[in-house]
């Protein structure tokens, strides 16, 4: 993804009646990022910052309105709309796959679990039979822990737990043999124990498939943990921003940019009493309330909640620049010979008189 953008038009049944002039909502602004081949990369960030659809926009769900998506070098949109592009629309769709939070949802509940996965096989894999097909799909169901596999092939979704819809929802991804899976809020149903399993079940089928995750949450634990034991990069979204990138690792350990810190200060270890201590000392942010999407602050839009932000963050925008860690942040701080140093700090009075102009504009 380089540059992609994607603006949705705030516009109701009144405003197209009226004609009445309707507000943007930059949903992504100008991020740009790479996923390799057996990647893992899990974005946090709070509701409403972007990551879902800067997710639908990587597997071509979401058309972008600024910047491209390209799989393999091939553009998609490019692809689904030119009559011989270099690989095909239909390739590019069965080799990046999804995996919704409410697998209930996308499974047809007149239909046996067998029958769900038996279609994208029929059509993606024409050439096998029934019994090779009825075979394929038994193995992959043991595999995730379904057993006797005739047995769950039976049941209609009803007869499942969450966890076992999940499980046959991630089968039918992984039928397709894809290259990028989308697991948006893919265990934030489930409960804690279920969360750690199905995890650890994407990463050891990750291998069989040699599939990459693009792993969707607003937890900031379950990112860690994927990431993490996956050897994989966190990205951290704020407001449509890409704000910082890099191995999980490093960015929990040494977050570069203010936001991260917000997040992993608002994610306690799992130790009880490291826990009690770190929600004793006061949140590293100036303001708890997240700024309006459809008006965003000028310059960095995390400067409104940032203690460090100071007056050139409120009309210029950081771009994302590596740090002495390894990682990429979008933050003045990470240069120290910047002309943030010498900027004034950025007090609440002249914060509000900022906040109040941008209003009357």
């Amino acid at each position: 993804m380089q540059n992609v953008e994607v603006h949705f038009e705030n516009k109701g049944f009144l405003d197209n009646l009226l004609r009445r002039d309707t507000n943007t909502v930059e949903a992504v602004d100008n991020v740009s990022l790479d996923i390799f081949e057996e990647d893992v990369v899990a974005l946090v960030g709070e509701s409403g910052c972007g990551k879902t659809t800067l997710g639908k926009t990587a597997i071509g769900l979401q058309r972008p309105t600024g910047g491209s998506v390209k799989y393999r070098g091939q553009d998609i949109w490019e692809a689904r709309d030119e009559k011989n592009p270099e690989i095909s629309h239909e390739d590019i769709r069965r080799s990046l796959q999804i995996i919704h939070q409410d697998p209930g949802g996308s499974l047809n509940s007149n239909r046996t679990v067998m029958s769900c996965l038996s279609d994208p096989l029929k059509r993606w894999r024409p050439e096998m039979t029934a019994e090779e097909r009825m075979n394929s799909i038994y193995q992959l169901l043991e595999r995730v822990g379904m057993k006797p596999p005739e047995d769950y092939a039976s049941r209609f979704p009803h007869q499942l737990s969450g966890g076992e819809k999940q499980r046959v929802v991630l089968v039918r991804a992984l039928l397709m043999e894809p290259d990028l899976i989308l697991a948006d809020e893919a265990v934030s149903a489930l409960d804690v124990s279920l969360r750690v399993e199905m995890m650890d079940l994407m990463l050891e089928l990750q291998e069989l498939v040699d599939t990459s995750f693009l792993f969707i949450s607003h937890d900031f634990s379950n990112a860690r943990y994927l990431a993490e034991k996956a050897g994989g990069r966190v990205g951290i979204m704020y407001l449509g921003k890409l704000v910082e990138i890099g191995p999980a690792d490093t960015v929990l350990q040494n977050p570069r940019h203010p936001y991260t810190k917000v997040l992993k200060w608002a994610s306690p270890p799992l130790d009880p009493e490291l826990a009690r201590q770190a929600q004793e000392t006061e949140p590293p942010v100036r303001e708890i309330d997240i700024p309006d999407p459809v008006n965003p602050p000028a310059g960095c839009r995390f400067h409104t909640r940032c203690p460090e932000a100071r007056e050139i963050c409120t009309h210029t925008v950081p771009e994302l620049q590596e740090s002495d860690f390894g990682t990429h942040g979008a933050c003045f701080r990470l240069d120290d010979g910047h002309e943030y140093w010498q900027s004034a700090e950025l007090t609440d009075e002249n914060q509000s008189a900022e906040t109040t102009a941008t209003s009357d504009d």
